[in-house]
């Protein structure tokens, strides 16, 4: 299982800290995530899941959805 809210830190933590060439996966059967220091990209098929994460990111570019 994958605590959303620890992810969400790291996420946080890499743009605070402008982390460079690092990056983080994320991945079972129902999605995958990948994180680095200016994307946080989701792939899955759970709309439920995607609402969740959108809802909770106050800011977030609309373009790539």
């Amino acid at each position: 299982d994958v605590n959303i809210s620890a992810v969400y830190d790291y996420y946080l933590y890499m743009k605070r800290t402008e982390a460079q060439d690092n990056y983080l996966y994320f991945y079972n059967k129902n999605f995958i995530i990948n994180i680095n220091s200016d994307v946080l990209d989701i792939v899955t098929n759970n709309e439920k899941f995607i609402k969740n994460i959108k809802t909770s990111i106050i800011s977030y570019d609309k373009y790539h959805e």
